[in-house]
């Protein structure tokens, strides 16, 4: 998780989602890699898929 973390901080948005996005296909139920999704959506300007992403950690709970 934290090379999709500091892509993250590298502004390397695509990459970063396709990290965690790879890290969920081991780990779907894991919510903060979720929610760290959301974040990154969110600053790509990629808000509706950042809500999907909220939505899926808030039923994971």
């Amino acid at each position: 998780m934290k090379l999709a973390d500091v892509l993250s901080w590298l502004k390397q948005y695509d990459a970063s989602i396709a990290e965690f996005r790879r890290i969920l296909e081991a780990r779907p139920d894991d919510v903060q890699v979720r929610r760290k999704l959301a974040n990154v959506l969110i600053w790509a300007d990629r808000k509706a898929e950042a809500a999907e992403e909220l939505r899926r950690s808030l039923q994971g709970r």
